[in-house]
């Protein structure tokens, strides 16, 4: 989980890289959450007895190395919120070689509306994936899925779809 929560920016002491406008972004702030959300289990993944206190969930794959992080973000508009996310990933991992954006859409899932942001590090066999997922429930902070999984894990890709089809939030 370590290298998952380096790579999106969460750490115990409260910095972030620089994200647009040399404005430091992280990706959910260094906060309790207000929420709760429920459809996290099974799907192949398993809840964490004991997240980040910051973070809603943590996941993981019961069998293979997917992690997923559930929490808040700070912002409170879903475009602002991706336009904070695609400068953070420009500043990051898209300077590495052969990364890239697969996927930049608008996806609503469940009850919430939503952006999704896939990019892939490397090709081939050891070729990396992280997913952002931003959900706006109604009257609600928005809700962050950040997935990191093997490329060619459909298993876990098939998974982190699942959790972000079934999840609910509330206060």
């Amino acid at each position: 989980m370590g290298l998952l929560g380096a790579m999106s920016g969460c750490d115990r002491k409260g910095s972030s890289p620089a994200g647009m406008g040399g404005e430091p972004w992280q990706p959910h702030g260094l906060r309790r959450p207000q929420v709760t959300c429920t459809g996290l289990d099974g799907h192949g993944l398993v809840v964490s007895a004991s997240p980040m206190p910051d973070h809603i969930a943590e996941l993981r794959q019961a069998a293979g190395h997917a992690h997923v992080i559930v929490a808040e973000r700070t912002e409170t508009e879903l475009a602002q919120a991706m336009e904070h996310a695609r400068g953070y990933y420009r500043g990051g991992l898209l300077t590495a070689p052969g990364a890239r954006v697969v996927t930049d859409a608008r996806r609503d899932r469940g009850e919430a509306a939503g952006h999704v942001l896939r990019l892939q590090m490397g090709s081939g066999p050891g070729a990396q994936i992280e997913q952002v997922y931003v959900l706006a429930f109604v009257g609600l902070p928005l809700i962050e899925l950040l997935a990191r999984f093997a490329a060619d894990d459909t298993h876990a890709e098939a998974a982190i779809e699942a959790v972000a089809q079934s999840i609910t939030c509330r206060r």
